[in-house]
């Protein structure tokens, strides 16, 4: 009889290699999965993008309303300027500084007050959100309220 030696890798290594190797494909797999996943689902559409009007409180000479952002991005207010701003007043309120935002960015899904003061008593006054762009530069869809101030 011939008494030969075999050599190969120990029953000990060979587990931690095949571990390894399981690992590393489970690795690999996840990672693909996820990004066919992530790449099929889109969160923002700019279509949905969209800000309202709420009236909170109106007085013969002040009307307090809230802005709600119903989009996934925050929506900036560039301007509260009653004729060229993004807050558009009509008729235009007298005084100095007739519009007050609470905030200049309303965050998603969030809110900001605004109150207008300057206002006429027994006037129609309506408020339009113009030319408003979320963060992402995506236009969005705003409404308008009217009101009218008590005599």
């Amino acid at each position: 009889m011939t008494n030969r030696k075999r050599k190969g890798i120990s029953p000990i290594i060979a587990t931690v290699l095949l571990i390894a190797i399981t690992i590393a494909a489970g690795l690999a797999i996840y990672g693909w999965v996820s990004g066919l996943i992530g790449a099929g689902t889109n969160t923002h559409m700019p279509t949905s993008e969209s800000a309202t009007l709420t009236i909170l409180d109106v007085t013969s000479n002040t009307a307090v309303l809230q802005i709600t952002n119903a989009g996934n991005f925050p929506i900036t207010i560039s301007s509260t300027n009653p004729t060229t701003g993004n807050v558009l007043v009509t008729p235009t309120p007298t005084g100095k500084s007739p519009i007050t935002v609470s905030a200049k960015t309303i965050p998603a899904d969030g809110t900001v007050i605004v109150t207008i003061t300057g206002l006429s008593a027994g006037t129609t006054y309506t408020v339009t959100l113009t030319g408003l762009t979320d963060s992402q530069g995506n236009p969005v869809i705003s409404t308008s309220v009217s009101f009218t101030t008590p005599s």
